[in-house]
């Protein structure tokens, strides 16, 4: 949230990707990095001070790659989802993804 308090409605998306990386990885060994989206819905705006549930499922391995699909719900009521393509990818020890060195 930004210090004038609003909250970016694309994050939403990045949130479903984390909660699919995690799963990938206690699926899979590996975490996931977002490789691709497709068919988003996202809210004109999120509330201030909103309190919503993130939902993400694998549907699909294939090679390197797994889709999610993912959902955020506030008061049970779906706000956003998405499809997202997750690339398979295990990080070495000490280094962060997207870190390079």
């Amino acid at each position: 949230m930004t210090a004038g308090g609003y909250f970016p409605p694309i994050l939403l998306v990045e949130a479903m990707a984390q909660l699919g990386g995690i799963a990938a990885g206690a699926q899979e060994g590996e975490g996931g990095v977002l490789a691709a989206f497709e068919r988003v819905v996202l809210p004109a705006e999120v509330r201030p001070k909103a309190r919503f549930s993130v939902y993400s499922r694998i549907v699909r391995n294939f090679g390197r790659l797994i889709q999610v699909e993912g959902e955020v719900r506030e008061d049970g009521k779906v706000i956003a989802s998405a499809i997202l393509t997750l690339g398979k990818s295990h990080f070495g020890k000490g280094r962060l993804p997207g870190f390079i060195g």
